[in-house]
């Protein structure tokens, strides 16, 4: 292995080049290096051969590699190089499971960049005082350093409590059996939205000042979401994914859904950068509930339906709200809506009818 490098040297794991580039200039400094890996396994390779300080990751990554794997294989061959996991589905056992096997930290988007910035300072202070504690001073400031940071674990279910809907947390850690826990087949709707115009309008700006907005957006959102009494399921980066009908059930969730997307796209187009979002819709059955192994899991819904929903999200246009056959036949006559065109999607044999949601022909608010 390589003499230990001098300079603080971070690497950052992203599958989002756009959220890597603005969170890579974000800790840039004078002392630090900062580089770039856009998937698990990229970032493996890169540590097989490089020495790097810390490494900070998102969990939810496609490809061979998630940010839990990697984070893992780091603990395993790289077991002094630090881990900050960067999390878009917060679930509470996840977030203990990684401070019991070795995490330096866990954060739940959307990103405080002030508290990612002083976790940093903090791991690298901790770094420095372990290394040069060749006196008796010197390890009582490291060992003090680090029973501060042993408290973090007393403070997990208070900061996760900030972001996990208070619909999964009750359902997830109640005493009774509910679809959460145990998991059920349930007709659902399921909402992507993303930001389009986000790459122009981060190169162009501050990293404080990006994420400052897109916090500010996703607050906006979020109220949306539970406003049309939908939970958010995860962010992606510049964007979110929201479940209607679960694990509440919700009556006359599709209009519910749709008519949040709406919300959310007058949200996205009237923030200050001007933001567009081109967001998809989809209803149809899934299953939902905790899923994963026995150490770690978290509630999702999973099924046909929200592939779909993903899918016409990605087809949607800036300002667009794509709709799925079930879910524009379910809205007819409360939401105004058209017909876009035939479209090919993949996991279809065939081109399926994808409608556009226009505009609201009266309140179709929560139920």
């Amino acid at each position: 292995m390589s003499e230990k490098p001098k300079r603080e040297r971070v690497l950052v794991v992203d599958d989002d080049p756009d959220i890597a580039e603005v969170l890579s200039r974000a800790l840039a400094d004078p002392e630090r290096e900062v580089a770039l890996a856009t998937s698990g396994a990229a970032a493996r390779d890169r540590l097989a051969w490089e020495n790097f300080n810390l490494v900070i990751t998102d969990v939810r990554m496609p490809g061979e590699m998630d940010g839990v794997d990697l984070f893992r294989w780091i603990k395993e061959n790289r077991p002094k190089t630090d881990v900050v996991l960067i999390s878009g589905s917060p679930d509470l056992e996840s977030a203990l499971e990684s401070f019991r096997y070795g995490a330096w930290d866990y954060f739940v988007k959307p990103l405080d960049l002030l508290q990612l910035r002083q976790s940093i300072r903090r791991c690298f202070a901790r770094r420095r005082a372990v290394v040069d504690a060749e006196n008796p001073e010197q390890l009582r400031d490291a060992l003090s350093l680090l029973a501060r940071e042993i408290n973090v674990l007393g403070s997990v279910r208070s900061t996760l409590g900030r972001y996990v809907s208070k619909d999964v947390a009750d359902a997830v850690l109640g005493s009774s059996k509910s679809a959460a826990q145990t998991g059920e087949r349930r007709r659902i709707s399921v909402l992507f939205a993303d930001i389009r115009n986000f790459t122009d309008y981060a190169e162009s700006r501050q990293p404080e000042e990006v994420f400052a907005a897109l916090n500010t957006l996703f607050e906006l959102w979020v109220a949306t979401v539970e406003k049309d009494g939908g939970i958010v399921d995860k962010f992606t980066g510049d964007g979110l994914m929201a479940v209607f009908n679960a694990p509440r059930k919700l009556r006359d969730h599709e209009r519910c859904a749709v008519h949040c997307a709406l919300e959310m796209e007058r949200e996205a187009h009237a923030w200050e950068g001007p933001f567009e979002a081109g967001i998809g819709v989809n209803t149809g059955e899934a299953i939902v509930g905790n899923v994963g192994s026995s150490t770690r899991s978290g509630f999702t819904v999973i099924g046909s339906a929200v592939n779909l929903a993903a899918r016409l999200e990605k087809r949607a246009k800036a300002g667009q709200v794509l709709l799925g056959s079930e879910t524009a036949e379910a809205v007819r006559g409360d939401i105004e809506t058209g017909l876009v065109s035939l479209m090919m999607i993949k996991g279809y044999s065939e081109a399926i009818p994808v409608f556009e949601a226009l505009s609201l022909s009266r309140d179709t608010g929560a139920r």
